[in-house]
């Protein structure tokens, strides 16, 4: 077990990436990038899995036209609002 959480901590300093994709669902709730028109405050984690289970996003570059970038899920549907992170490039 102590091996367990040792390794964890290493790979946990090692991650280059925002520690935010714990609780997915609720990431889409009331984001602008990501519309989810079937929002119930009454619905229960697992059936909002259940209708997110086919939905596309990406942790990626919101704003194409500015200096600075800004970094939020959105949903990917081929029209280019949202684009990959770039190394160079600063975020919000």
């Amino acid at each position: 077990m102590f091996l367990c959480g040792l390794a964890s901590m290493v790979l946990g300093m090692m991650r280059r990436g925002p520690d935010i994709l714990d609780h997915f669902g609720a990431l889409l709730r009331d984001n602008p990038y990501a519309p989810d028109p079937h929002y119930s405050s009454l619905e229960d984690s697992l059936s909002r899995s259940k209708r997110l289970a086919h939905v596309k996003v990406c942790l990626g570059d919101v704003r194409l036209d500015a200096d600075v970038g800004y970094t939020a899920i959105a949903h990917v549907d081929g029209d280019g609002a949202v684009q990959r992170l770039r190394q160079g490039r600063m975020y919000a």
